[in-house]
């Protein structure tokens, strides 16, 4: 057994009947495939099959099962079929006739999502979980990234906006700011940065980043009195906005992030940042009685 699995796309040939959906494609009369990604498995393959139209799964000869994603090209799930016993993963367990060989199969009255893997001496009835049940299952294991990013790639941007909401909201009300103030800063820092490349790539900056997510921020600044801290949570998700800007992701700011964000580094008297970051935003939307408090500012220092 090999270790390679290559993906393919197919051309079928153009007719005059049916003309290329882009004018600039030549017609062509014969079948056409084009090797669209190439995938190295650790171990040789027994078997595979689609679960889906964009998932594929197979069949290790260390009795591995591997789900794959075949649009973002991307891992998403790698299970040892032998280790795990009961639970909702395996949910029946058949024994194996003799001289039957190892393979994958689907019944169709169970549907695409159940999949029956044979190997050993036994074979397993193995319900395949779905996207939402596999962004549960990281959650609980605290791995954020893993959820947000397999959210991104599979969830509405609705749903991916919830998600969001429950982790900024989780993370800063957990949040035990007592002796280590600096690694506390860096993990604000670092939530704000998750959030706003998050917000960037579904698109919703506008109402989630810059209105719900800061609001949280605002909230636990409010928060400081009662606890006694002194981190400035408003501060660090400013500046945390500012590498975003100069890197050319952000483009445009809201009326009330662009003044807050003009006062923080004027406060602060870096100019020179606040400057950096103007040239490099849409002119359109500006908030020009921000833009002009930077000129004052450096007209009296």
């Amino acid at each position: 057994w090999g270790r390679t699995l290559q993906l393919t796309s197919v051309e079928f040939p153009t007719t005059s009947r049916s003309k290329p959906t882009n004018t600039e494609e030549k017609p062509h009369f014969s079948t056409v495939f084009n090797l669209t990604h190439t995938h190295v498995s650790r171990l040789p393959i027994l078997a595979l099959r689609w679960i889906d139209p964009t998932r594929l799964a197979y069949l290790t000869t260390s009795h591995h099962i591997v789900m794959m994603d075949t649009v973002s090209k991307s891992l998403l799930q790698d299970v040892d079929i032998t280790l795990i016993g009961g639970g909702s993963t395996i949910t029946n367990t058949i024994k194996k006739k003799r001289g039957a060989q190892n393979g994958i199969a689907t019944n169709p009255a169970d549907g695409e999502s159940v999949l029956f893997v044979q190997c050993r001496i036994s074979t397993q009835r193995i319900r395949v979980m779905s996207h939402s049940e596999m962004i549960d299952r990281l959650i609980e294991k605290n791995d954020w990234d893993s959820a947000l990013a397999l959210a991104q790639k599979k969830l509405k941007p609705e749903e991916c906006a919830v998600l969001l909401r429950r982790r900024v909201r989780d993370s800063l009300g957990s949040l035990k700011i007592r002796y280590d103030e600096a690694q506390s800063e860096q993990i604000v820092r670092d939530l704000a940065s998750e959030s706003i490349s998050f917000c960037i790539s579904i698109r919703r900056c506008d109402d989630l980043l810059f209105r719900e997510i800061f609001a949280v921020y605002e909230e636990r600044n409010r928060r400081r009195g009662e606890t006694g801290e002194r981190l400035d949570f408003v501060a660090l998700f400013l500046e945390s906005v500012l590498p975003f800007i100069k890197s050319g992701r952000l483009v445009k700011l809201s009326a009330e992030i662009m003044q807050r964000f003009v006062s923080h580094f004027c406060d602060t008297k870096r100019f020179q940042e606040v400057e950096a970051c103007v040239v490099r935003l849409d002119p359109m939307q500006m908030d020009l009685n921000a833009l002009v408090r930077v000129d004052v500012f450096r007209l009296h220092h």
